[in-house]
């Protein structure tokens, strides 16, 4: 039978032990990865590993047979705790911010595959570890003492967000009419708003916002232009590929009459936390990145991913 299939069953069993409250440990034989004693005489595993070994074989068949026992390698070197940061990773509840997921060191490169936590996955998004670091180093900056946001390249970015839904081009001539929103010439003699006010404005239409949402987006273009909420940086407004690219963030998650602009990158890093759990983060990642502080998990009360045992 192909060890695929043996762990499923194993798997399978496992799961109905544990759910009839059946599930116990036998003394007399370890699990061949951590070393903690089996859930069953005929198993090879522990309760942890079986469950993450049928996630990696039979639900994840895109980690390539290296990258698995790399994975192997480092829990029994160092348990399940996540490769960026050594937190402690839950493997029960997969709507925890903690429950352990698998991400790519190098995004779309199979050939690494290292373990971390929800929260942290959402956050590094399409960044390498360098990147991802980076980008904490900065967002901690701005955060503590102002600096200005640097901008670099991005490697291995490839998240388009949105097509163009408005005409760009301008018509010959220069219309005498200003835009309502940024005072630049309209688009056309009949518009209202300029070339990247009538974007806006399309995207806002499409993407459902409410009056009061839309209200206070025009308030703060007005104020600041296109210009990130959080980090004040400048917003790329022509190319939906660039990570800079403007998009709409819920500042509360869930509270659709709050809503900010920022770039596609830090709504990603941002995922389902509120500003003040976002910024708590970034700050704890910078210490720990620097001083090997320990971060402090803090409950976060908007969280709403959920992660299935079956996948990553």
């Amino acid at each position: 039978m192909p060890q695929k299939f043996k762990i499923q069953i194993e798997f399978n069993k496992a799961v109905t032990f544990f759910d009839n409250n059946l599930a116990h440990t036998h003394k007399g034989k370890k699990c061949r990865i951590c070393g903690k004693s089996v859930w069953s005489t005929k198993s090879q595993y522990c309760w942890n590993c079986a469950v993450l070994s049928y996630r990696m074989f039979c639900t994840n068949k895109n980690i390539p047979p290296k990258a698995r026992e790399s994975i192997w390698d480092y829990i029994r070197k160092y348990g399940y705790r996540c490769y960026y940061t050594g937190m402690l990773l839950d493997l029960r509840d997969p709507h925890s911010p903690w429950y352990l997921v698998f991400d790519h060191w190098i995004p779309g490169d199979g050939r690494k595959v290292v373990i971390t936590s929800s929260l942290l996955n959402d956050m590094k998004s399409d960044l390498s570890e360098d990147e991802f670091w980076y980008m904490i180093d900065q967002l901690a900056n701005y955060r503590k003492y102002g600096t200005p946001i640097k901008k670099i390249e991005l490697k291995y970015w490839k998240r388009p967000y949105i097509r163009m839904l408005f005409q760009k081009e301008p018509v010959q001539g220069r219309p005498a009419r200003q835009c309502r929103i940024c005072g630049k010439p309209v688009r056309f003699k009949r518009s209202r708003y300029c070339v990247e006010c009538g974007i806006i404005r399309d995207r806002t239409q499409g993407e459902n916002l409410g009056r009061v949402a839309v209200r206070g987006i025009w308030d703060y273009v007005r104020k600041y232009l296109y210009r990130c909420f959080y980090t004040k940086i400048e917003l790329d407004l022509d190319d939906y590929n660039s990570p800079w690219y403007l998009s709409f963030d819920h500042r509360t998650p869930g509270n659709k009459r709050e809503v900010v602009l920022t770039c596609v990158l830090f709504n990603e890093m941002k995922t389902d936390l509120s500003e003040e759990e976002f910024w708590y983060y970034v700050l704890q990642l910078d210490n720990f990145k620097k001083k090997g502080t320990k971060i402090r998990k803090k409950k976060l009360n908007h969280w709403y991913r959920l992660h299935p045992v079956e996948g990553i």
